[in-house]
């Protein structure tokens, strides 16, 4: 979770507006705003005084969520792996890539996994078609031919 949408939450928590947050802090609601949308970033001080605005600790608040971090490393990872032993078998790899595109589209690393899998559903497609191509072509001998 970034630090504009932490402090959504804890506003919310507390039962504040922006305004309301504006008028305490003495700032605008526009500026308010800009921390919450991660325009902006409040410096130290004007940290310190949402903390205290919204009962919690500065720590808290500055805190990255780390398990979040590693677990869409894990999740980038295990897709990568999945789709390189899926891309040796045919047909497989033609249907795993399709599956990572649907189901792997809102996360930090999905433009790189959809990346990985359209590539490996191209190549894929690509060996399965030469494969059946040769199996089911009356004049081709799979002797003389080379897919890869």
């Amino acid at each position: 979770m970034c630090l504009g949408e932490k402090l959504i939450k804890y506003r919310r928590e507390c039962g504040l507006s922006q305004k309301e947050v504006a008028e305490k802090m003495n700032v605008t609601r526009q500026m308010v705003s800009c921390w919450e949308r991660d325009l902006t970033i409040p410096d130290i001080q004007i940290l310190q005084q949402l903390a205290n605005i919204y009962g919690v600790d500065i720590e808290e608040i500055l805190q990255e969520e780390s398990s979040a971090v590693k677990n869409e490393e894990i999740v980038a990872l295990i897709c990568g792996i999945i789709l390189a032993a899926a891309f040796q078998i045919p047909i497989i790899n033609s249907i795993v890539p399709l599956f990572v595109l649907l189901k792997f589209k809102n996360r930090k690393y999905s433009a790189y996994i959809r990346a990985a899998a359209i590539v490996c559903l191209v190549i894929g497609l690509y060996n399965t078609y030469g494969i059946f191509y040769t199996c089911f072509n009356p004049n081709s001998t799979i002797k003389n031919k080379h897919l890869w």
